[in-house]
C-alpha cells in the first residue's frame, strides 16, 4: 500500500514475498526437488498437499526459513520513465537486469522497520515521470 505525492512516495509494505523470492533465486526449488525426487511439473498431493510445487517451496521458505532472519539493511534501486506520468511501481530485477537497464542506487529513503518484515518508507521523488523501484533487502541470521 502506498501514496504518491508530488515530492515523495509513502509506502507501507511487507517484505515477506520479496524475501521468499530472494530465497527461491538462491536455488531452494532445486534443492527441494532433489530431496523429494519428484516431477515438479505435476501435482504431487501425497507430498505437497494442495500446493503446486512453486507455491509449496515459497510457503516452506516463509514458514521455515524466514523466522530465522531479520532485515539488516534495505537497498533501493530506481530507473525513471519520463514518458509516463509521475508515479511509482515496485518491480523485481536481478543485479544483472538492473545493470543492463541502467538502474541507479536511490539515496535519501527514510526507513521505519515496524516489526519483522513490515516496513514504512518515505521515498523522495525527483522525477517528472514514473519511478520503477527495486527493493533489495539485506538479511541477517538471528
Amino acid at each position: 500500500m502506498y501514496k504518491v505525492n508530488t515530492s515523495d512516495a509513502q509506502l507501507d509494505i511487507n517484505l515477506t514475498n520479496t524475501f521468499a523470492a530472494k530465497v527461491l533465486s538462491l536455488g531452494l526449488e532445486s534443492q527441494i526437488s532433489l530431496s523429494f525426487d519428484i516431477d515438479t511439473t505435476k501435482r504431487n498431493p501425497e507430498i505437497l498437499g494442495s500446493y503446486d510445487f512453486a507455491s509449496y517451496v515459497k510457503q516452506y521458505a516463509i514458514e521455515n526459513i524466514l523466522p530465522n532472519y531479520a532485515i539488516d539493511q534495505l537497498v533501493f534501486w530506481y530507473i525513471e520513465d519520463k514518458s509516463k506520468p509521475t508515479g511509482l511501481e515496485i518491480v523485481t530485477k536481478t543485479a544483472a537486469e538492473r545493470y543492463a537497464l541502467g538502474y541507479k542506487k536511490l539515496e535519501g529513503v527514510q526507513i521505519n522497520i515496524k516489526n519483522g518484515l513490515s516496513v514504512q518508507l518515505k521515498i523522495p521523488l525527483k522525477t517528472t515521470g514514473k519511478l520503477n523501484l527495486v527493493i533489495e533487502p539485506k538479511m541477517k541470521f538471528i
